[in-house]
């Protein structure tokens, strides 16, 4: 839980530094400073995500399975935080752990408005200035 805690914390604190996710991603596997990023992530973008979360890694809680998944989710959809979300959603398991880690990285990397406005329309607790589309005040 120390490596996977640690890992996670790193990975945002240098994307909310403004570190895009894809370069620190990249260094994390090339420096291989945390056991979770030891796997050919780059061999798998072409499969499906069935072949990956669920094949090669459980799609249960267990953290040397779900984070490396996380790690593989966050690759493949750096760009694309909807439809990694979603990719993580169908496929199934433990995927609310899995998506509050994706979520926040892809969040960190890609700011706010990177999540379609129908998931925030209705909230009760909205973060400030969302639906306005202000994120400058939004995050800080």
């Amino acid at each position: 839980m120390e490596a996977a805690a640690s890992l996670v914390v790193d990975l945002l604190l240098q994307l909310l530094d403004g570190k895009p996710l894809k370069e620190t991603l990249m260094s994390e596997i090339k420096t291989q400073r945390s056991p979770f990023v030891g796997y050919p992530f780059l061999n798998w973008m072409n499969e499906a995500d069935e072949m990956v979360v669920g094949r090669r890694f459980s799609t249960a809680c267990y953290v040397e399975e779900s984070v490396p998944s996380v790690i593989y989710l966050a690759l493949k959809y750096h760009e694309d935080p909807e439809a990694g979300l979603i990719a993580n959603t169908n496929l199934g398991g433990d995927n609310a752990y899995r998506g509050a880690i994706l979520g926040a990285l892809l969040g960190a990397a890609n700011g706010l408005e990177a999540f379609p406005q129908r998931w925030v329309q209705g909230l009760l607790h909205p973060p400030p200035d969302l639906l306005n589309g202000n994120r400058q005040d939004s995050i800080g």
